[in-house]
């Protein structure tokens, strides 16, 4: 019996994401983003993800403060100490503005 190496492509490892998170039901479909673009799509998952996390988390709790950094945005909601900050994604941080 012989054992083989199997390593999964960049691409197949993107369709299995983007089938397990409802985006696409065939692979035909993910042939759009093209090979240059398969970084761009698992990286739009990730941003997608850690955005539902923090609508999840802060669904019940009302942001009094924000403030804007280089490369991470702080939201203190009420009952927090004065100095003590959640960090949240970008998208989250301007979804929060618009409110």
């Amino acid at each position: 019996m012989k054992i083989l190496n199997y390593k999964k492509t960049k691409g197949q490892q993107v369709f299995e994401m983007l089938d397990k998170y409802g985006y696409i039901s065939d692979t035909q479909t993910a042939k759009i983003f093209g090979e240059g673009k398969l970084y761009c799509v698992s990286e739009h998952i990730r941003i997608w993800k850690k955005l539902k996390s923090d609508q999840e988390f802060f669904a019940d709790k009302k942001i009094i403060e924000k403030k804007k950094g280089h490369r991470s945005h702080l939201i203190r909601t009420e009952g927090q100490k004065e100095n003590e900050y959640y960090k949240v994604g970008k998208e989250f941080y301007n979804l929060c503005l618009k409110k």
